[in-house]
């Protein structure tokens, strides 16, 4: 297979590998936690290692028109991975969450390695630590888009940036002097 594209069209399109990056360099660390639930090893892509992780997202909503999806981002606590950055850095919020998903005959080492076909990635801000238990951790992920205080964009909208026709109501037309 070339593309995802192609690879997708296909009767059987093989397994999927689902990726989840937590990014803590916002956060004033170097940090990135790279995890997958869909991997029984260590596994390579793009020249990361992914570590097998129980990792679950839910709360996607693909409607065109609706608002940006929170999504509740829930990881195992059992050995106790995150638990301490958690603590040390404000319960991560602000932290960057990208979930990557391709096919694994793109990872790296595979026949078809190649670190550009992947599905159209989905990128997070970590805005509350909702649980933590001996057992999990669950986060609220928003948009970047979706943030308290976002403006955009990040500057003053002017009248003269808008143009003469968005200055009045649909179906109603300025009159002008002949």
């Amino acid at each position: 297979m070339s593309d995802i594209k192609e690879q997708s069209k296909q009767t059987y399109v093989g397994e999927i590998f689902e990726g989840y990056e937590i990014d803590l360099t916002p956060l004033g660390t170097s940090q990135v936690f790279h995890l997958s639930s869909t991997i029984r090893q260590p596994t390579s892509w793009r020249g990361k290692i992914y570590q097998p992780f129980p990792v679950l997202a839910e709360g996607f909503v693909e409607e065109k028109n609706s608002a940006p999806s929170r999504i509740n981002l829930t990881v195992s606590n059992v050995n106790k991975t995150l638990m301490q950055q958690v603590a040390q850095y404000d319960d991560l919020v602000g932290a960057n969450v990208t979930i990557w998903r391709t096919y694994k005959n793109f990872l790296d080492g595979e026949v078809d390695a190649d670190p550009n076909q992947h599905f159209p990635t989905r990128s997070y801000v970590i805005i509350q630590k909702q649980l933590m238990n001996e057992s999990i951790i669950t986060f609220l992920l928003s948009s970047k888009m979706d943030r308290p205080g976002l403006r955009l964009p990040r500057r003053q909208i002017l009248r003269e940036d808008l143009g003469e026709r968005s200055l009045y109501a649909p179906g109603v037309s300025r009159l002008r002097n002949f």
